[in-house]
């Protein structure tokens, strides 16, 4: 199979073509965009024999399909991937408007904690670990008015979107800058931990594990997402068109979506994917291993999601497996 993608970022092609050439190849793996059937392999790699010989007569990728091979990127430190990423994010979360942020972000959760018979009505204390703009923050305190909650975030910019959203809506959270690899909190501090998306951004997954367990309470839980679908088509389509659009600003690329008319949280779900620096992927064995090293006593995987969530499309579709292999890695976890 071919592996190198350098290529596709070496074609003569305008910024917004190559904006809307990555925007077409995340189409096949945007559930909006399919039908609820299986995607065979010959379909896949007709998709990429047109791609390549409309743009590249003289490569192979037509006939051999792609098959994940990470393309080069740039080495960089714990602070500085941290704050890399921490721009990323906030140059994305400028463009939410109060129905994004606050209105669908509640939706959002509530449905994913019903859909998995969660809740968080016992708990009296809350960290949002790695918070971002502290949306999910605003909506944890809606969901419990009664739970302190704290977002962290690395990036000071985050944290200070987070207050003026919190503040403009009258919602008590607390939030303070921080990292998630070295909690600035005493052992025992939280009975409940909120870790959506993130540890897979960081430079050490197990260590914002350990982290999480040092800080939570004996009987505590935590809401934990990881990146799965480890070996899937999606990661490959992912990574094809992150080196389409290497070169290209992401400001620009989101200038460019929204002109055509994607809305606020797609242009945030493809950016996510199409520029942060790092983004770790899991099979459920070693999620399940990092847990047991990490020290906590008990976790189940969490299997639904919203209708348009990998676990769900997998639910209500198993052929899908092509498309994102074991799903995403959700667990609800124990100390």
């Amino acid at each position: 199979m071919h592996s190198d993608l350098a290529f596709l970022s070496s074609l003569e092609l305008s910024d917004i073509d190559r904006v809307t050439t990555a925007n077409l190849i995340f189409d096949v793996v945007d559930w909006g965009h399919l039908q609820p059937r299986s995607l065979t392999v010959g379909e896949v790699n007709d998709y990429f024999g047109n791609l390549a010989e409309k743009y590249s007569s003289n490569d192979d990728i037509g006939s051999q399909g792609v098959r994940s091979v990470l393309a080069e990127s740039p080495r960089y430190s714990a602070l500085s991937l941290a704050s890399v990423t921490g721009k990323v994010y906030s140059d994305l979360w400028s463009s939410f408007d109060d129905v994004e942020y606050f209105d669908k972000t509640l939706e959002l959760l509530q449905t994913r904690f019903t859909a998995n018979a969660i809740s968080i009505e016992k708990f009296s204390s809350c960290l949002d670990a790695g918070c971002g703009s502290g949306r999910y923050s605003v909506a944890l305190k809606k969901m419990n008015p009664h739970m302190s909650v704290t977002g962290l975030d690395v990036s000071s910019d985050a944290i200070n979107f987070g207050r003026q959203m919190a503040k403009r809506k009258g919602v008590e959270v607390s939030f303070q800058t921080g990292s998630v690899l070295d909690l600035p909190f005493e052992d025992e501090s939280f009975d409940f931990v909120f870790s959506n998306g993130v540890l897979h951004h960081t430079s050490s997954t197990e260590q914002g594990l350990r982290e999480i367990n040092r800080i939570l309470k004996p009987g505590g839980g935590c809401w934990l997402y990881l990146y799965g679908g480890k070996g899937a088509l999606f990661w490959d389509i992912v990574e094809c068109c992150r080196a389409i659009l290497r070169d290209v600003p992401q400001e620009y690329t989101q200038n460019i979506m929204a002109e055509i008319g994607f809305e606020a949280g797609k242009i945030f779900h493809r950016c996510d994917f199409f520029y942060v620096p790092t983004n770790r992927r899991y099979l459920e064995s070693e999620v399940t291993a990092m847990l047991e090293n990490s020290k906590f006593s008990r976790w189940h995987r969490l299997e639904r999601d919203v209708g348009h969530g990998w676990d769900e499309i997998l639910w209500n579709h198993p052929n899908t497996s092509l498309l994102f292999g074991e799903g995403e890695m959700k667990f609800w976890v124990q100390k």
